[in-house]
């Protein structure tokens, strides 16, 4: 998990940069950053370092001599693939991912988001083609959250960042009333804010110096008839997921109930994933004890270590 930030079509002073940041820290604890592409625009960054962790893979990123810029929030999977598919391009990193998105602008252009696979939120700038390019995931399982001013355009990882950056947060109260009363919001653009959305999953935009951003949706779900799948088609599939997910350069940890996520440790175990860190809450002799019920599905050599809890410190 990391933080991305920006203003575009509006100047923005170190003061603001620095709000946006502080409000961030927790998403990305391990280095921050902030560009000024012209005085109207600025990207910025907090990191949270999983994948190729040299100083070189920090953000924002700069390719092509400068021509482009990126703020990047989340992993791609398929990265080691579309790295040896992007040949001729002038890698500065090892294995950032975050520069083969660059390396995949820099081929496709706006078709490039159609090529990643995984979780992503980010902004590009394209000094070139003088345009700023916000995507989000199919799923939009990274938050990315926009605001229009005036010909301005502020956008970042949460709203507190946004309202280091100066926007406004006035509760939007029809939201309100209705995530009170059902539980959701009408649209999964919409948010507790007046003036700030959320940026719609599998849609990509567009925004020019003057303009407005112009949404376009890049991938919708298959329309296909629903069919069961055997356990060994779910079984591939979960598996195949999960080998994905283990892409990493620092030790990787899952939270487990007693469900499906814990037939999903021994899935992970069976595929290579040795030494995974796991985390449960216990409540010994009383029913909602989680470690009594994963003993069943844990590894042979898994080893407990138990940490008392304050629960009034927490």
């Amino acid at each position: 998990m990391c933080g991305i930030f920006g203003l575009v079509g509006e100047t923005c002073s170190d003061a603001q940069a620095g709000r946006a940041v502080s409000a961030m820290r927790a998403r990305g604890p391990d280095g921050d950053g902030y560009a000024r592409l012209a005085p109207d625009m600025l990207l910025g960054h907090t990191r949270l370092a999983i994948v190729d962790l040299d100083a070189r893979a920090d953000q924002p990123m700069f390719g092509l001599g400068g021509r482009l810029a990126i703020v990047f929030n989340g992993e791609i999977y398929n990265a080691a693939d579309l790295r040896r598919e992007l040949t001729g391009y002038p890698w500065t990193t090892d294995h950032s991912d975050t520069e083969t998105i660059l390396a995949a602008y820099a081929r496709w252009g706006l078709d490039a988001v159609t090529h990643l696979r995984g979780m992503f939120a980010f902004a590009l700038w394209d000094e070139a083609e003088r345009r700023l390019v916000l995507a989000v995931d199919r799923f939009s399982i990274k938050p990315l959250l926009i605001a229009e001013r005036g010909g301005a355009l502020a956008f970042a990882s949460s709203a507190r960042a946004l309202a280091g950056l100066g926007v406004p947060l006035v509760p939007h109260l029809p939201a309100v009333h209705s995530w009170l009363a059902d539980g959701e919001l009408e649209t999964g653009a919409e948010t507790f804010f007046s003036g700030i959305s959320n940026m719609p999953a599998a849609h990509f935009g567009v925004w020019t110096p003057g303009g407005a951003l112009a949404l376009k949706r890049y991938w919708a779900p298959p329309d296909a008839a629903p069919r069961d799948l055997s356990e060994d088609e779910v079984r591939a599939c979960v598996t195949d997921a999960l080998d994905s997910h283990l892409m990493s350069d620092v030790p990787v940890g899952v939270n487990l109930s007693s469900g499906l996520d814990s037939w999903v440790l021994r899935q992970l175990t069976e595929e290579g994933g040795q030494g995974l860190h796991a985390f449960t809450f216990s409540f010994p002799g009383t029913p909602y004890d989680e470690a009594a019920r994963l003993s069943v599905v844990m590894p042979d050599d898994a080893r407990w270590v138990r940490t008392p809890v304050d629960a009034h410190g927490m």
